[in-house]
């Protein structure tokens, strides 16, 4: 189904405010982590041509023509691996890496747990609110085709799309802290270092093996919509095909 909408392209609206600017900024990165960790089915393409600014001042998402689909199964290994990464659990996080990703050669455990461990030391070092979770997604990436490792296509897709929602955010709102805002609902299904289970009974089926899960996994929980309602106003986003 189309439906003609009457806006202007973001790029366009740099004049409205800056609170609003904000407000809108932070819908769409947050409309973008709800697409991905609740329905896993998401807009894989929101860079600034997809988006428009509606005659009533909401964020417009258009083209959705390249979506990306992730099972449950995917979406715990995507917030398993943003867990490791927050936590600056290099060790965990290479784990994580090796139960997702396909050698191409032989892995040098311990030469890949150093090198992730020096890009969390450079990004972690920053306040939060300057981290630019694009390019720490980009070098995460690099190091691991040093490496000869190659994640799932589902997850590269998923990958990329995140750096664009953010440059995306950002260019609204450059000084929007990615991190206060993506970490709070991100908790929501994987408190500390034990994730939840998406769907299913328990975490024996959908935790990646590092070795550190527990019964305490909690299943289940409320919608993440639910989460949501006190973060994003209705006026602020809407979405056409």
């Amino acid at each position: 189904m189309t439906e003609f909408v009457k806006g202007t392209k973001i790029s366009s609206r740099m004049d409205i405010g800056q609170d609003h600017r904000k407000s809108l900024a932070a819908a769409g990165l947050q409309s973008a982590i709800v697409q991905i960790l609740e329905h896993g089915f998401y807009h894989a393409d929101p860079h600034p041509g997809n988006m428009v600014i509606t005659r009533d001042n909401r964020l417009c998402l258009m083209d959705w023509g390249m979506v990306g689909r992730l099972t449950p199964e995917e979406r715990n290994d995507l917030l398993f691996l943003i867990r490791a990464a927050v936590d600056r659990d290099s060790r965990k996080l290479a784990r994580t890496v090796l139960s997702l990703a396909t050698p191409g050669k032989e892995v040098q455990i311990r030469h890949l747990e150093k090198d992730l461990m020096e890009i969390m030391d450079i990004y972690m070092s920053l306040p939060l609110k300057e981290i630019r979770v694009g390019t720490l997604l980009e070098d995460l990436v690099e190091v691991l085709k040093s490496h000869t490792l190659r994640l799932p296509p589902d997850l590269s897709i998923v990958i990329k799309a995140l750096i664009t929602v953010e440059g995306t955010a950002r260019m609204l709102y450059p000084e929007l802290d990615v991190i206060s805002e993506a970490t709070p609902m991100c908790d929501g299904w994987c408190p500390g270092s034990t994730p939840k289970a998406i769907s299913g009974s328990g975490c024996a089926a959908t935790c990646p093996p590092c070795g550190d899960c527990s019964s305490t996994c909690p299943t289940p929980f409320p919608p993440f919509s639910e989460k949501l309602k006190p973060m994003i106003s209705p006026s602020d986003l809407t979405t056409k095909t």
